[in-house]
């Protein structure tokens, strides 16, 4: 994963990269950060905020209600 990760951000307009973990109902944020380094995050509640563009999402709107059935 450490490479996929490298590669996408070889793009320079690239400025976060998302995976979603279904099973654990959390994202993994990698964003650029001062010059090349990334920053990682796993982030399972609470407000996710990508800027650039100014985006904010809440993590659990990323994944679908739960069935109890």
């Amino acid at each position: 994963m450490g490479l996929k990760v490298r590669r996408y951000f070889e793009l320079p307009s690239l400025r976060h990269y998302l995976i979603l973990d279904a099973d654990n109902r959390s994202a993994i944020h990698h964003a650029r950060s001062e010059g090349d380094a990334l920053l990682t995050r796993i982030v399972s509640a609470g407000e996710l905020r990508l800027d650039p563009p100014g985006f904010n999402v809440e993590v659990q709107s990323l994944f679908p209600e739960r069935y109890e059935g």
